[in-house]
């Protein structure tokens, strides 16, 4: 009897101590990546950034209140300056309303 117990006892430690050690060579082999980037890569990177920025400034300083403004950068622009929504939107109340009237 004492023999059986020691022996499940050591199979138990022996398939825990390679569980852990494969899920550990599983982890590093993951988080281990390496990523290779080129000089012209690392410039084309910078100055689409520069560009990016440029262009949200611009979109910023062009927004007007009295505009209709329809794409993502220009309508988040125009909540960013004024605080509201531009004039072609709704809100969810407004929009239930005219909903009804139209429906009948």
């Amino acid at each position: 009897m004492q023999f059986e117990k020691n022996y499940i006892d050591g199979m138990n430690k022996s398939f825990f101590r390679f569980f852990f050690i494969g899920l550990a060579a599983v982890f590093f082999a993951a988080c281990s990546t390496s990523t290779v980037s080129s000089d012209d890569e690392d410039l084309k990177s910078s100055s689409s950034a520069e560009s990016s920025s440029a262009t949200e400034k611009s979109i910023y300083e062009a927004v007007e209140e009295s505009g209709l403004y329809t794409t993502k950068d220009s309508v988040a622009a125009y909540l960013c300056k004024f605080d509201k929504l531009p004039a072609n939107y709704v809100g969810k109340n407004e929009g239930k309303k005219t909903l009804r009237v139209q429906d009948g």
